[in-house]
């Protein structure tokens, strides 16, 4: 019955391609119907448990180690890219897994690398995305086909836009943008055409001291979080309505805020403050409706905050929410990882040598 069902569903699937290949690109139909047939794979797994499973990523929710448990963790990775010369991106493009063995996927990425932690992971398709600021092109590496690099189209040259978020109940991906008068809007985009769909307004400016720290979260479900120097943008994707909040008093002009990670168990934020004059680093949690309490000190342990000022640094989640990672470039092209415990504050330290890695994500959290 399940076969028939199955040969059925694939079948009608196979008439609504044919149909509208005529009118619609093939690979983004292809990928579309990927996530339904991903859906329909899980529930064949939990039927039949003897099935070859090929699958690797956070999300696959299988009993990878066969101890009778089924863990969404059990077989969790980070993804990222690396190359040797970051500055003029005239060195081979690669990607790795857990900063470990690379394999080059483009000969030069052709620009610097603007925003190190503008990237994201789809894990409905097992895929993963880098928006590259300079020359506003979008990495993509999947599974089952050769990375590509695909131009930001029809964009307005006025404007300036950065970094990348994947909203998994939307199925969308979405970039920030700073028009020429200041306002910052949120873009919803086609990665795979360069293709910009939809905008939303914020109606917040970053009036005339700029973006010095930018970056950008998700819940997965409904909203987007942005943080640009001391103010949390909130955006509900679903609505259109946005909102916003300077998190810290305006006399405190030199603390900054990056690395902004969304904490689903405790439907929090986790980010890096940093105060210029004092040389203090903190992991902060910031509670949605702004509010913030310093998690742990990170003084100590962070020694390049020129790094981080100057966005060569990012930032994601392990996939059970417990390890906040973070690399940043040292020197010219070494790069520094560190993962931080979010519950007791210990601070793992690893380096990697003649080698930028960046844009680090989870294939769980974005």
């Amino acid at each position: 019955m399940i076969v028939s069902n199955i040969q059925d569903y694939i079948l009608q699937l196979k008439t609504i391609k044919n149909r509208q290949m005529k009118v619609v690109n093939y690979k983004y139909i292809k990928r579309k119907v990927k996530i339904v047939h991903k859906n329909l794979f899980k529930a064949i797994v939990l039927l039949i448990v003897f099935i070859g499973l090929t699958l690797v990523g956070c999300d696959s929710e299988v009993d990878t180690d066969f101890d009778g448990d089924i863990d969404p963790c059990e077989n969790e990775h980070f993804f990222g890219l690396n190359t040797y010369d970051p500055w003029g991106g005239l060195s081979p493009l690669n990607k790795n897994a857990d900063l470990g063995v690379s394999e080059e996927i483009f000969p030069s990425v052709e620009s610097s690398i603007m925003y190190s932690n503008a990237s994201t992971y789809n894990y409905d398709l097992e895929s993963y995305h880098f928006f590259n600021s300079p020359n506003y092109v979008f990495v993509n590496v999947t599974n089952d086909s050769p990375a590509e690099m695909v131009p930001l189209l029809g964009y307005d040259s006025t404007s300036k836009y950065s970094h990348l978020v994947y909203v998994s109940a939307a199925i969308s991906n979405y970039i920030i943008e700073i028009d020429a008068d200041g306002f910052v809007k949120l873009v919803k985009v086609d990665v795979d055409s360069g293709n910009i769909e939809t905008e939303i307004l914020t109606g917040f400016n970053i009036g005339a001291t700029g973006a010095q720290s930018i970056s950008m979260t998700t819940n997965n479900v409904d909203e987007v979080y942005i943080m640009i120097n001391r103010t949390l943008i909130t955006i509900n994707i679903v609505t259109g309505v946005s909102d916003f909040v300077e998190i810290e008093a305006l006399f405190s002009t030199t603390n900054l805020f990056y690395g902004l990670e969304y904490n689903s168990s405790g439907d929090h934020l986790f980010a890096i403050r940093l105060e210029q004059t004092a040389d203090v680093i903190n992991l902060v949690k910031v509670n949605l409706d702004g509010s913030f309490s310093t998690s742990f000190s990170l003084t100590d342990d962070v020694h390049h905050k020129e790094s981080i000022m100057s966005h060569f640094y990012s930032t994601t989640l392990s996939c059970d929410e417990s390890l906040y990672r973070l690399t940043y470039i040292q020197g010219n092209n070494n790069t520094i990882y560190q993962e931080i415990n979010s519950i007791t504050g210990e601070i793992l330290t690893d380096t990697k040598e003649a080698d930028y890695y960046f844009g680090i994500e989870s294939n769980a959290n974005n």
